[in-house]
């Protein structure tokens, strides 16, 4: 699909990657998808969040993802740094198997040994739960999670990528 940013983060990583496609030098883009690994915060708050038995869907219908353990994504990165072909190539860094949010929390909750209660937040009262910390956050001074990146990551339909090209071209596994 045609890349659609939806944070500025994002969008900023997509206009280089469009810059430098007329490069005069060979240039490789990888689009590493959710890395997850030791002390990450996003890691840390979904295995936080399974530990008190509670996972969130957001919506009606589960959210497709990717993910890839920051080792790998540093398996993926050396090979491509490594590569001497000449021209232009971008890789998305994933492991091969989606997973949508429904099974992400019933995995979460076989390996912790627990029932999860699975709570479907309606995406409105998502984004009132956003505006209040994140007013919090200015007012108190903290570091607020649940931000407006935040909110317009967790209400994407989906966050999935094939790392096909990447196992194909480079021999890489995850």
């Amino acid at each position: 699909d045609q890349p659609q940013p939806v944070e500025p983060y994002g969008l900023a990583k997509w206009q280089a990657e469009t810059y430098l496609q007329d490069a005069p030098f060979p240039v490789t883009s990888f689009r590493p998808c959710i890395v997850l690994g030791p002390e990450d915060p996003a890691s840390l708050t979904l295995y936080q969040t399974a530990k008190k038995g509670i996972g969130l869907q957001i919506g009606s219908k589960p959210q497709q993802l990717s993910f890839v353990s920051v080792q790998d994504t540093v398996s993926a990165i050396q090979l491509m740094a490594e590569d001497t072909r000449g021209g232009h190539h971008t890789y998305f860094v994933s492991h091969p198997q989606l997973i949508d949010t429904k099974d992400l929390w019933q995995a979460m909750g076989t390996v912790m040994k627990r029932k999860l209660w699975v709570v479907r937040v309606p995406k409105f009262v998502l984004w009132i739960a956003m505006k209040c910390a994140t007013a919090a956050a200015a007012i108190f001074r903290f570091h607020n999670q649940l931000d407006h990146k935040q909110y317009q990551q967790m209400i994407t339909p989906a966050f999935a990528c094939s790392c096909a090209r990447l196992q194909k071209e480079l021999n890489w596994q995850p």
